[in-house]
């Protein structure tokens, strides 16, 4: 793809992840001991979890993806390297939404033995 990598671009690269994957996962994770108690199984909880919190954050996550991807039509090299955590949050999105339900179901399951 020929994108411009710096020294920095990783550090970028790692706080922002970190950062907002932290976050989206905590919002979820929250939303979903919300939901569990209103529903008799677990399989439930989880998907109203992702129909409610789950659009909050896909398109929360859609913004940080078109503002890192905007980056790239930079002059500066340097800014221009940013567009690697585009590719990054892309790869975000797709654990968001296959990786953390599937460890919120066994997880839940495990846990309160429904």
């Amino acid at each position: 793809m020929d994108f411009p990598i710096f020294d920095y671009t990783h550090i970028f690269l790692v706080a922002v992840l970190f950062g907002i994957g932290t976050d989206y996962c905590i919002l979820l994770i929250h939303r979903f001991k919300e939901e569990l108690p209103n529903f008799e199984t677990v399989n439930e909880a989880v998907i109203h979890t992702f129909r409610s919190g789950g659009r909050t954050v896909f398109f929360s996550s859609l913004t940080v993806l078109v503002g890192f991807s905007a980056i790239g039509f930079s002059n500066f090299n340097i800014y221009r390297s940013g567009v690697g955590v585009a590719v990054g949050i892309v790869f975000l999105i797709l654990c968001l939404v296959t990786i953390v339900p599937i460890l919120m179901f066994i997880l839940a399951q495990n846990c309160s033995g429904r």
